[in-house]
């Protein structure tokens, strides 16, 4: 009798052994669901990361570009100083070079 009762003590802890192991597998899996998701996540968060860091690069250059462009109607406003007339039509010109998408290539409508 005492070996019966050794032998369902013996049942008795294998079975509460398993039911932790099952319980700490099925953790586990949504564990690794949960871990996917987040990989996921972090993937489609290093694209935009990326997608970001082109654009703002790209501003960059466009706006160095209209940087270089508004210096250099500095320079020809300087240039031709005390040969600019006040009338519309001088003016009109000198503005609409700064505005020329054909010169610099980094135009507003580009």
């Amino acid at each position: 009798m005492a070996h019966a009762h050794e032998l369902e003590r013996l049942e008795g802890f294998v079975s509460r052994l398993l039911a932790g192991y099952k319980a700490l597998r099925e953790e586990n899996e949504k564990l690794i669901e949960k871990l996917a998701g987040r990989d996921e996540v972090i993937g489609q968060l290093q694209q935009d990361l990326a997608t970001i860091d082109r654009e703002r690069s790209e501003v960059s250059g466009r706006i160095s570009g209209l940087v270089v462009r508004i210096e250099q109607w500095e320079v020809e406003l300087k240039a031709m100083g005390p040969a600019l007339s006040d009338s519309d039509s001088d003016s009109s010109a000198v503005q609409a070079s700064l505005f020329d998408t054909e010169q610099g290539g980094s135009g507003v409508g580009e």
